[in-house]
């Protein structure tokens, strides 16, 4: 892998969606370490093949830092099976987290900052050290 290539990671659960939800409902969770966030993405594909987005949480960095977030997401519209929060944790310890160090982490914290939210303890640079978002 040369200077210019990063690795990616990505824990991905496919869920049984509850009976009662489309057929084509496709509900998918884990850990992405290359935001370093969990995640979760339920969605409808429609007859022409199109997404129809129903819950996307984690597609930003850093945005959910606990499993109990996706879990809480999911359970409308999916079964969680037993364990599901600690095999999520699992993931993200084997996974690890590559976003710092990057070379867009120093864009993306800068675009937070705008938006109003920065992770605690970025630097005057804007790289986060730690991954704990507050309100600006």
């Amino acid at each position: 892998m040369d200077a210019t290539e990063v690795e990616t990671a990505m824990s991905v659960h496919e869920l049984a969606c509850h009976s009662e939800a489309p057929a084509e409902r496709v509900a998918r969770a884990g850990w992405d370490a290359s935001l370093s966030t969990y995640f979760a993405h339920i969605f409808d594909e429609d007859s022409d093949g199109e997404t129809i987005e129903v819950v996307r949480v984690g597609a930003t960095p850093y945005e959910v830092l606990d499993p109990d977030v996706v879990v809480d997401a999911v359970r409308p519209y999916a079964l969680i099976p037993k364990g599901f929060e600690d095999a999520l944790a699992a993931d993200s310890v084997a996974e690890g987290e590559s976003f710092i160090g990057r070379p867009g982490t120093r864009i993306v914290t800068e675009l937070a900052s705008h938006a109003g939210v920065m992770p605690d303890g970025a630097d005057a640079a804007g790289d986060p050290f730690i991954i704990v978002y507050r309100l600006a």
